[in-house]
């Protein structure tokens, strides 16, 4: 009976014994996890960094953790060694102490455990930065550029960065959607990021660049603001003009085969005209270039967002009544210059009366060649009549500046008193038409009675009207004085 119960005491002890060891495993159980790293820091400023630390939640198995570590930089693992201070805490120092600048992962898979075998929910991941840069970077330039519509089934894509790129960040911040399957590359000098395309874009449909704030230069600042750029391919279809029209009156031009010059339908066009042009589809960049123009004379041209619209105008005044030819891609609108307000002003007669004090002075028509007195008075005045156009007028200072009257050989002097625009007391003679500007010019005119000379009466082509329309060509008559 003794051995008996020696036997039971033994055997209670075993199993109490092999419970204590299940308790201990079930208090155990708790997930594993990383308590504290260093550095802690995203960035560190001092160099070198001669070793990083990991503290863990329990005691740890040393292999698997060890197995389960990296320290590495540009994808890169850093070798070296590990040392344990505690059995939750390791340090691993790099054969190389860290000095250059860049940014460093250090990562922990989930194959680390602990003692009891238990291991991390999820992989730890701490990047930090060496290194005095704490500005992000920037897009440059994308290609293609925003809104540019292509006609390429595999357009080059590029984005160039204002600094050298972490590359391995950039294959997740990069998307393209519509999502196109493509290669990626890095310039060697990092700041070009290049999607090489490896299967046709469809057509006529707009496609969008997205780089997140996850791209990181290589001292690991994250993008400024997150980029997004957009370009369009264009449809299959062939490119045609849809309409061409005359934006200051809304009319609409015909090409060259079914109108020679859009003048004989009614329409007018002015020394500045502007041009709206609709086509049947974005144009490509190769399009572009001299898809709009007007010869003889140069133009600048405005595209909307889409290319398949703009407004052309010339840069300078284009010529009364010459005849330009509109070319849009193959084709020709014809059109002349001969709006109301582009008439140019012309200087059309010169008058004068030696006393246009008298109750009915006399006016004579100066011609060329003409043989007249012009003796000494203080009454004397020169009518000089002006065609216009009916929405414009001349102005005084204008006419005043371009009018001269000169002599030669001293026979005559001129001393212009004043100048009056659309005289009324006494009345020009003859009475001027409805589109006729009239400035009197008062002036003491001097003879001195011994010598004969030529008298020139100008107006020179720095007159202009209030649109800013000057003489077709100067004025000038020469008179022989008696």
């Amino acid at each position: 009976m003794k051995l008996l119960g020696t036997i039971g005491i033994a055997a209670s002890v075993l199993v109490l014994f092999a419970s204590c060891h299940r308790i201990v495993d079930f208090v155990h159980m708790d997930p594993l996890e990383v308590v504290s790293w260093a550095p802690v820091s995203d960035f560190v400023e001092t160099t070198p960094v001669v070793a990083v630390e990991v503290t863990f939640s329990q005691e740890m198995d040393r292999v698997s953790a060890e197995s389960a570590f990296s320290l590495s930089a540009a994808d890169t693992a850093l070798s070296g060694r590990y040392r344990w201070t505690t059995s939750k805490t390791v340090i691993f120092t790099p054969d190389q102490p860290i000095a250059a600048p860049g940014t460093y992962t250090m990562e922990i898979g989930i194959g680390a455990e602990d003692r009891y075998g238990n291991s991390l929910s999820e992989p730890f991941l701490h990047r930090f930065t060496v290194g005095s840069d704490r500005v992000g970077p920037s897009v440059a330039e994308v290609t293609p550029a925003q809104g540019e519509a292509v006609n390429e089934p595999r357009p080059a894509i590029a984005v160039v960065f204002d600094e050298p790129m972490d590359e391995s960040s950039l294959w997740g911040a990069f998307s393209l959607s519509p999502d196109s399957s493509g290669s990626f590359a890095l310039s060697d000098d990092g700041t070009t990021l290049s999607y090489t395309l490896l299967e046709n874009l469809q057509s006529d449909t707009r496609y969008t660049i997205d780089l997140s704030t996850a791209a990181l230069d290589t001292s690991g600042n994250p993008l400024a603001d997150a980029f997004v750029s957009t370009f369009r391919t264009i449809s299959d279809e062939a490119l045609t003009v849809v309409s061409v029209t005359n934006v200051d009156t809304g009319a609409l031009l015909q090409d060259s085969e079914q109108r020679y010059i859009n003048n004989d339908a009614g329409l007018t066009f002015e020394k500045l005209p502007s041009f709206s042009v609709t086509f049947s589809r974005p144009l490509t960049p190769s399009e572009l270039d001299g898809a709009l123009q007007i010869n003889g004379t140069s133009t600048e041209t405005s595209w909307n967002a889409a290319y398949d619209a703009a407004i052309l105008r010339p840069t300078e005044p284009l010529t009364w009544q010459e005849i330009y030819e509109l070319q849009v891609i193959d084709a020709t609108f014809r059109f002349r210059v001969d709006g109301v307000g582009s008439e140019p002003p012309a200087v059309v007669r010169t008058t004068y009366t030696a006393d246009v004090t008298a109750g009915t002075p006399t006016f004579y028509e100066l011609r060329s060649g003409d043989v007249l007195p012009f003796d000494t008075t203080v009454n004397g005045a020169f009518d000089v009549y002006i065609d216009r156009s009916p929405v414009t007028e001349i102005d005084l200072a204008s006419f005043a500046e371009a009018f001269a009257v000169d002599a030669t050989n001293g026979a005559v002097s001129f001393d212009f008193v004043r100048i009056e625009r659309s005289p009324t007391a006494p009345v020009p003679d003859p009475a001027p038409e409805a589109d006729q500007t009239v400035f009197r010019v008062y002036a003491n005119v001097s003879d001195d009675a011994v010598s004969l000379g030529v008298i020139s009466v100008t107006v020179d082509n720095t007159l202009t009207d209030t649109n800013g329309n000057g003489l077709a060509e100067a004025y000038s008559i020469s008179l022989n004085e008696s």
